[in-house]
This record gives structure tokens, C-alpha cells and sequence, in this order.
């Protein structure tokens, strides 16, 4: 289990710099990470994704479209099975799943309750009210990992925004590197 715990730290930090990468300048819309670590029975997913691929937006939902918006995003990053499409053969179950889309942060827009608050802007918040990034982690596991050979996820189905993910996988038989996209979606994992 530590060895696991090892591979998904690197795997993650290795995500979150991609990551910071894309806030720095290099976020695009349509294209995201999926790191995949296989070991024993366990399984461990990692999604980085524009929030824009999952809702069509990236600041705190406003509308009632946008928190519905956001409310059925949540409930179809809630289905495993479905959204990466596990086979039935490989008996899959979900331990954990996290989530950090458009979580709700401070603010202060009631300038009213707060006696001598000072004098700020609301209308620039930084590089976070332009490009805001959705982290997904998934733990799982499978009883018949022989049968966990590939899946073939219905996440661009899903998410019609989404157009490409770069996909690291690390497992028994070693580690790989590459794109699926919309029409070619099948992850190879053995």
C-alpha cells in the first residue's frame, strides 16, 4: 500500500504542475489530464479538467441554469462505472471519490455588515475568475483485475464540451503515455 501511496504522490505532483502549467498561460479549454495507477486490486484515477469542460462556464455558478449546470456535473462525476466505463467482468467498486468543482470560496459582496470595510474591487479576482481547473480523484477497487484490460469511458458523452485527454497509466506492466479524444476513446491498460 505505501508503494501505491508513493506512485500516486508523483503521479499527482506531476498532475499539479501540469496543472499550474495551464494556469500560468497554457489552460485550454476542450483538453485535460487523466493520470491511472493500477496496483493489486486497487485502482486510482486522477482528472485535472477546465471546470469549462464539465460546465460550460469557470466562475461561481450565477444563474439557475449554472447551478443546475453544476448539480448534474457533480451527480455524473458521482457514476464511475458509467463515466470510464469499467467492465461489468472486473467487479469495480468505489471507495472514494473527491471532487473540487467550483467549490464555493469566500466572498464578501455585503459590503453593509462589514463596519469600515475598507474600499476594494470585486470586478478583477486574478487569473481564478478567468480559468478555473476541476480536479477529480477516484479510488477503486476491483476484484478480478485480470479483466481490467481496458475501458472505454462515456466521458466525452457526458461532458460534450470536453474534446481530449492526455492519459498516463502506471501499472504492473509498466507505465504509458497518450491522447484519447472524442471518437477514439478507448484506454488501454494492460
Amino acid at each position: 500500500m505505501r508503494v501505491v501511496l508513493m506512485i500516486i504522490t508523483a503521479m499527482l505532483a506531476s498532475t499539479t504542475h501540469a496543472q499550474e502549467h495551464r494556469e500560468a498561460g497554457a489552460h485550454e479549454h476542450g483538453s485535460g489530464m487523466l493520470d491511472i495507477a493500477i496496483q493489486g486490486q486497487r485502482l486510482t484515477i486522477a482528472l485535472s479538467v477546465p471546470a469549462f469542460d464539465l460546465v460550460g462556464f469557470e466562475h461561481a455558478p450565477e444563474t439557475r441554469a449554472q447551478k443546475l449546470a453544476v448539480k448534474r456535473a457533480r451527480a455524473r462525476l458521482q457514476e464511475p462505472d458509467r463515466l470510464w466505463g469499467f467492465p461489468a467482468a472486473a467487479s469495480c467498486s468505489t471507495d472514494a471519490i473527491e471532487t473540487s468543482l467550483l467549490e464555493p470560496h469566500h466572498e464578501h459582496d455585503d459590503h453593509a455588515s462589514h463596519d469600515g470595510h475598507h474600499e476594494h474591487k470585486h470586478d478583477t479576482h486574478g487569473e481564478d475568475a478567468a480559468h478555473s481547473n476541476v480536479t477529480v480523484n477516484l479510488d477503486m477497487r476491483c476484484e478480478d483485475m485480470e479483466a481490467l484490460t481496458v475501458l472505454e469511458p462515456e466521458y466525452f458523452d457526458i461532458f460534450p464540451n470536453a474534446q481530449e485527454l492526455q492519459v498516463r497509466v502506471l501499472g504492473p506492466s509498466g507505465a504509458s503515455l497518450f491522447e484519447i479524444e472524442r471518437g477514439n476513446a478507448l484506454i488501454i491498460l494492460h
